[in-house]
């Protein structure tokens, strides 16, 4: 029955309205709860291997940047909360202890091999077919000395397919490198130029192998042509550093200040200040030569600021102010480097000059 207020129009029946209010708010959180399980339930599916691949392109292109790292990792946990047998993810995970093992040159600290071999065989043993799992057991192989089995997953590397083509071929390259093989390593990395799925990140990994190759060959001309390649391809400090060393190699001391200024503009790491030093100290010394003793000792002083100790640059020093008998600062000198025998011999002959 229609109830009518004292002008006769109808009242509304408020319990009614209510009720449907109820049924239309009930209705939408139905519907935002369907929803939620079906995005649960996609990305218990899916979602894992998404993560692990967005993880895996961080690791590849990190260069030097360690938040990529940590981000990495982030996802990698993540996939392996909702599949702990995503393979991507723990070889990625052994990527990045393998990395932060690093120290210099080869070398990484043993515990990051072992951790790192660890994850490669784990993953592995989910999927045999997975190459990149054999690439970093690979490498790890490689870098524990194990050169022969290193090269014999390269091998298998190379049997599952071209797909895996930038990865067999590094290892390859990295293996014969590590074993002296020069000639061998460097046509592995040109080899890995030839891969259809090469990318810019590629090449100038392969320019620095090939460039640090022909610096352990002292063809100095060659590496700083393979060098400078790879500052022109995304730089980091590290390439302008390298690429420094090599311009110092070749004596070109001013195109080499320039190029590991830019490396500290980037980042300030020490070795570009060893570079620094090594430039001030080589350009002292010929100017100590040409008896341009001013110059030189200026020279020598911003070498041993940048590196306390370069043994050439207070040598030399002490050389100079023997020769222009500022006996005093020889003394000074002394203070600094107490037992180098050098400028003890420097002050023995230095006679002040009026």
């Amino acid at each position: 029955m229609i109830q009518r207020n004292k002008y006769g129009k109808s009242i509304p029946n408020f319990p009614n309205m209510l009720k449907i209010k109820q049924a239309y708010v009930i209705s939408l959180l139905l519907i935002a709860l369907l929803n939620c399980l079906f995005i649960s339930v996609a990305v218990s599916q899916t979602t894992d291997f998404e993560l692990s691949a967005k993880g895996m392109e961080l690791v590849e292109n990190w260069l030097g940047q360690s938040y990529k790292l940590d981000q990495a990792e982030q996802m990698f946990n993540e996939a392996l909360k909702i599949n702990p047998d995503n393979y991507e993810a723990i070889t990625g995970l052994g990527r990045i202890v393998l990395r932060r093992g690093y120290i210099s040159g080869d070398e990484y600290e043993m515990e990051a091999l072992i951790s790192a071999m660890s994850y490669a065989n784990k993953a592995v043993a989910i999927n045999n077919k997975y190459g990149k799992a054999y690439y970093l057991r690979g490498a790890v192989l490689a870098f524990m000395g194990k050169y022969t089995e290193a090269l014999k997953d390269a091998q298998t590397l190379e049997s599952l397919g071209r797909d895996n083509c930038k990865d067999y071929t590094a290892l390859r390259g990295g293996t014969y490198k590590r074993l002296g093989k020069k000639k061998e390593a460097i046509d592995a990395f040109l080899d890995k130029l030839q891969c259809q799925d090469i990318k810019d990140i590629d090449r100038k990994q392969v320019y620095n192998f090939i460039g640090d190759i022909y610096m352990d060959m002292n063809d100095f001309n060659n590496a700083v042509v393979w060098l400078k390649k790879s500052t022109e391809i995304l730089p980091t400090a590290w390439d302008y550093g390298n690429y420094g060393r090599a311009l110092i190699a070749l004596d070109k001391l001013d195109e080499a200040e320039v190029i590991v200024k830019k490396a500290i503009s980037i980042q300030d790491y020490p070795m570009a200040h060893v570079y620094l030093s090594c430039i001030y100290a080589k350009r002292g010394c010929k100017l100590k030569q040409q008896q341009q003793y001013s110059n030189a000792e200026l020279e020598f002083i911003k070498a041993i600021e940048e590196d306390q100790g370069k043994t050439d640059a207070y040598q030399g020093l002490a050389d100079i102010y023997s020769l222009t008998g500022q006996c005093t600062k020889l003394e000074n000198l002394l203070v600094t480097y107490p037992n180098d025998s050098v400028i003890k011999d420097s002050l023995a002959k230095c006679h002040p000059k009026n």
